[in-house]
C-alpha cells in the first residue's frame, strides 16, 4: 500500500502537475523509464525476460569395453537441458599416437569422423597418416539449444593392440609310428588382418631324440570366412613317446599367441578281427552247417592295413587273410591254396555227415608278424591289447 501511494505522488509531481499548468514537458529518458516503472508498481505486474540455462552433454560407449584397432564403435550424446529445448550435436574423433596423461590425447591426425546425430558410429583407424599404430581416439562432441546456448564434451579412448587369434587341432587314422598326423592351425587377428600374422611351428621329439619328417600340408581355406586362415602341417615320427607342436603367432606390434598340441606316439599294433561270420559256438561246441556257408570278415581294424580297405588314401593298404583248414583224419591242418580274400565259401556236401572240420582265419598287417599262439589254439591275440584277435577257428559239424 505503501509503495502504491509513493508511486502516485511522483506520477502527480512529473506528468499530472505540469500538465495541469499548460506547460509541455520533454521528460527526459530516465523520467519515462521511472512513469513506466510507476505504471507497473500500480498495475502490480512485472515482466522480466528469462535467463536461458546452459545444457549439460556427455559422451557414453555403448558397449563398455576395451577398445582396439579395427573396432566398430557406438557412442551415445547424453543431453540435458533443465528447460526441455531441443538440442543438435557436433561429433568430431580423431586419431592419436599417444593418449597422453589427464585425458588429452597428443599426436592426433585430423578428424576420420563427424557427425550430427545423437548417436556416432565409426571404425577404429588401424594407423595415423605417419603409418604408426593408432593408440588413442579423442572424442569432441558439442551441443547447442535452440537459443544458442553451448556443452561440450571430450573424451579420450586408449586403444590396445588386439592379440593375434590361434587355434590348433590334430586328426589322424591312428598316432602309431609311421602314420602321418595331420596339424592345423586356424589363425586371424582382429586389427591387423590374418594376412600380416606370422605363424611358426616347433617340434619337440621325445628324450630318444627319433627321426621324424615335418612338412607343409595344403588346407582349403573358408570362402566364407575373411578373418582367419587355417595352415596346415604334416608329422610322421620314427618313434614312440610323448610329441609337441607349439604354434606361435605373431602380429606387426610384436603381440603372440602361442598354445602347443600333445601327441602321444605308440608302437604299431596287429590288426584286430572287429567282425566275423557265422557265428562262433563256444569252446567245445560245434556249428552245424548243411548248406554251402560263406565264412566271411567284413571288418579289420588296423593302423594301416585295414578291411575294408580305403580307394584312394595314399597311405592306407589292405589286410592279409590267410584261409586253413583241417579235415577229420589230417595229421595236420592244410592251407586253403588261393584263397586270399576275406572270405570262403564252405561246401557240406564233400565231407560225410557227422565229420568235424575246422576252418580257420588268420590276419596280418604289412609288418606281417607270424602269429605266435600254438596251433592248437582256437583264438589267438598279439600284442598290447588282449581283445584284438588275428586268429578265429569255426569247427563245423557237417549235417
Amino acid at each position: 500500500m505503501a509503495v502504491a501511494i509513493r508511486a502516485a505522488r511522483l506520477f502527480e509531481a512529473f506528468v499530472i502537475r505540469p500538465l495541469a499548468a499548460g506547460r509541455v514537458v520533454a521528460a527526459p529518458w530516465s523520467v519515462v523509464r521511472i512513469v513506466a516503472s510507476i505504471a507497473l508498481l500500480l498495475t502490480g505486474c512485472v515482466f522480466i525476460d528469462p535467463i536461458n540455462q546452459r545444457p549439460s552433454i556427455g559422451i557414453q560407449q555403448q558397449t563398455i569395453r576395451i577398445v582396439h584397432r579395427a573396432d566398430h564403435i557406438t557412442l551415445v550424446a547424453n543431453y540435458d537441458d533443465p528447460e526441455g529445448r531441443e538440442g543438435t550435436y557436433s561429433w568430431h574423433v580423431f586419431p592419436c599416437a599417444d593418449p597422453g596423461d589427464a585425458g588429452h590425447a597428443v599426436g592426433c591426425d585430423g578428424a576420420f569422423y563427424t557427425g550430427t546425430q545423437s548417436i556416432a558410429e565409426f571404425d577404429v583407424p588401424l594407423v595415423l597418416d605417419s603409418a604408426a599404430p593408432v593408440q588413442a581416439i579423442r572424442v569432441t562432441l558439442e551441443a547447442r539449444d535452440d537459443r544458442g546456448a553451448i556443452a561440450q564434451g571430450l573424451e579420450v579412448y586408449p586403444v590396445e593392440n588386439a592379440l593375434p587369434t590361434l587355434e590348433l587341432r590334430k586328426s589322424a587314422h591312428s598316432y602309431t609310428v609311421g602314420a602321418p598326423i595331420k596339424l592345423f592351425a586356424k589363425y586371424g587377428d582382429l586389427d591387423d588382418g590374418p594376412a600380416n600374422v606370422e605363424l611358426d611351428w616347433k617340434v619337440f621329439s621325445p628324450n630318444t631324440q627319433p627321426a621324424f619328417t615335418f612338412t607343409d600340408l595344403a588346407v582349403p581355406q573358408d570362402a566364407t570366412d575373411s578373418a582367419h586362415i587355417t595352415a596346415g602341417k604334416t608329422l610322421v615320427t620314427q618313434g614312440t613317446g610323448e610329441w609337441t607342436v607349439q604354434v606361435t603367432t605373431r602380429d606387426p606390434l610384436g603381440a603372440i599367441a602361442m598354445q602347443p598340441v600333445m601327441i602321444t606316439v605308440a608302437a604299431d599294433q596287429p590288426p584286430c578281427l572287429a567282425q566275423w561270420q557265422p557265428i562262433v559256438p563256444p569252446n567245445g561246441a560245434t556249428l552245424p552247417v548243411s548248406d554251402p556257408t560263406v565264412f566271411q570278415v567284413p571288418l579289420v581294424n588296423d593302423d594301416f592295413d585295414v578291411y575294408p580297405p580305403v580307394p584312394g588314401d595314399p597311405v592306407l593298404g589292405t589286410t592279409t587273410f590267410a584261409w586253413s583248414i583241417k579235415t577229420p583224419g589230417a595229421p595236420a591242418r592244410q592251407p586253403l591254396t588261393g584263397a586270399t580274400g576275406n572270405s570262403i565259401d564252405f561246401d557240406p556236401s564233400a565231407f560225410t555227415p557227422g565229420d568235424i572240420v575246422e576252418l580257420r582265419v588268420e590276419i596280418f598287417d604289412r609288418t606281417y608278424t607270424t602269429v605266435q599262439c600254438p596251433d592248437g589254439d582256437a583264438v589267438c591275440s598279439m600284442g598290447s591289447n588282449p581283445g584284438c584277435i588275428q586268429r578265429q577257428t569255426w569247427r563245423v559239424e557237417v549235417r
